[in-house]
């Protein structure tokens, strides 16, 4: 590991293993946790914990797993950003906004 940290890096023990750390910052009453990152090899990325209330009926609570996936999904793909998109094309989260403009 580099011993230069980036100006965001929060140093110390929360960097090790090749790799450098932002302080986690805390949203919704510690519900969600986002923390930056960049790996040994110089790629930045997002790390993000979320704790979310499940139903106690298991068809449900599966049922809100599957739509969490696709909502993560959709986030990575928006975040990817044009440049990581097939030309033409569009993310959901695109499209949702283009719906909601139309109405």
């Amino acid at each position: 590991m580099s011993t230069r940290h980036p100006a965001w890096c929060a140093a110390g023990h929360r960097c090790g293993l090749g790799e450098h750390r932002a302080h986690p910052h805390r949203f919704d009453a510690d519900r969600m946790v986002l923390t930056r990152v960049q790996s040994a090899g110089g790629e930045q990325y997002a790390e993000v914990r979320i704790r979310l209330p499940l139903s106690g009926d298991e068809r449900v609570a599966v049922g809100q797993l599957a739509r969490l996936v696709q909502l993560l999904r959709a986030v990575g793909v928006e975040l990817r950003g044009p440049e990581r998109r097939p030309i033409g094309a569009s993310t959901p989260m695109a499209r949702d906004r283009a719906a909601a403009t139309t109405k």
